[in-house]
């Protein structure tokens, strides 16, 4: 593959960096006012990434789909997208149906589906070992946790009085809970590295920037973002090591967020307000109602144009196209809950993109993370499961 018209090595680095900006693109978001809270301005920096998100994620893509189209050119070769990726895209196109029998036509969730299909062929059609391919992806979107977590806390300390409202961090996107659920479908990315580093100074390093990703999720207040975060530890050290070493595993992430707790250094952040993550108030049951009695009323294909809110993806596919996007998003969990079934093997790499699935997973029951037309957290996903469809498929 490419070994007449293009350099190897150069056709690989330009698809890690082409996601690598798509990962910072999809992250960043543009300043908004939320609720009551007012304006909020990003320091300079910060400002002139956010305002080129659109052209980064453009260049991204743009980079991606050339070099798709000439593989797939030079080599008459059409890599194949697994069972867990078209059951996806199925989804999506359903939705896309559903919106043109109610007269809505827009683009963007026609190009949402032309995006997941990019991003799980790039990795695909790399002349590596598949494995390896998937090694340096870890490598790669590790930087970028490292790089976005550094961004939200030179944010905090140039910028506190807009990254902040009623107490939650917003940190360098417009919602708290996309702070949180983006740090918390990252950290198994940062548990890799915590686990597979024999440098001990590495290994030192990893933990306290894994350290400093748990304080800025208690920052956000996001009680689902620390969830999935605690299910995302549990099922990469479950995967990976058994029940025995589980247990010890978690009693050290526990220890972790305790000493983030109590430590007294939230007292740093005169405008945060933590008490929200032991708070017991649901506050999605107005919009969770409003998703059934969609549904309810709209069962057989839905009505997406009354759907105001998506805080939950699984009832947001229902009310947006009725019980045929409930039988497949049924038929996409069953798939990918048996693929990771049938995975035989304890390894690292398993593990970490399974924890990544499932988290994702867990987490779109409390956000519409999985309904969006496009996120960073709807990129992991697909990524992830394009490891463990290839996986399935090497076994």
């Amino acid at each position: 593959m490419f070994k007449n018209n293009l350099n190897l090595s150069n056709y690989s680095i330009s698809i890690y960096l082409s996601l690598l900006l798509l990962f910072i693109s999809s992250s960043i978001k543009h300043t908004e006012s939320f609720f009551n809270g007012g304006p909020r301005e990003y320091s300079t920096i910060i400002n002139i990434i956010s305002e080129n998100t659109l052209h980064l994620q453009i260049l991204s893509l743009s980079i991606l789909f050339l070099i798709l189209f000439i593989s797939i050119y030079n080599t008459k070769f059409i890599p194949k997208l697994n069972m867990m990726i078209m059951m996806f895209l199925s989804l999506k196109l359903w939705l896309i149906i559903v919106m043109l029998l109610y007269n809505e036509y827009t683009i963007l969730p026609l190009l949402s589906i032309l995006i997941t299909i990019i991003i799980a062929m790039s990795i695909l059609i790399l002349n590596i070992n598949i494995m390896n391919a998937f090694l340096i992806l870890v490598k790669i979107i590790t930087i970028f946790t490292i790089f976005f977590i550094i961004l939200n806390y030179y944010e905090i300390l140039i910028n506190v009085k807009s990254v902040f409202w009623k107490g939650r961090l917003y940190g360098i996107t417009n919602h708290p809970n996309f702070l949180g659920g983006y740090l918390a479908l990252l950290s198994p990315f940062l548990l890799f590295f915590i686990i597979n580093s024999k440098n001990y100074y590495k290994k030192i390093f990893f933990i306290m920037i894994f350290l400093l990703l748990i304080i800025l999720i208690f920052l956000t207040g996001s009680r689902s973002s620390l969830a999935t975060l605690i299910i995302s530890c549990i099922v990469l050290f479950y995967m990976y090591w058994g029940v025995k070493n589980t247990v010890f595993s978690i009693f050290f992430i526990i220890t972790l967020l305790l000493i983030s707790y109590f430590s007294g250094i939230f007292n740093y952040f005169q405008d945060a307000d933590i008490s929200r993550l032991t708070s017991t108030l649901n506050t999605r049951s107005g919009i969770i109602s409003e998703l059934s009695d969609i549904f309810y009323y709209n069962y057989l294909i839905g009505n997406p144009l009354l759907v105001t809110a998506t805080s939950n993806s699984y009832l947001a596919f229902l009310a947006r196209g009725g019980i045929v996007a409930g039988i497949l998003e049924f038929l996409l969990i069953i798939i990918i809950i048996y693929n990771i079934i049938m995975q035989r093997k304890r390894i690292l790499l398993d593990a970490t993109f399974t924890s990544v699935t499932i988290s994702f997973m867990f987490y779109s029951i409390f956000e519409g993370a999985m309904v969006e037309n496009f996120s960073l957290g709807q990129i992991l996903f697909v990524l992830s499961i394009t490891y463990i469809g290839v996986q399935h498929d090497n076994e």
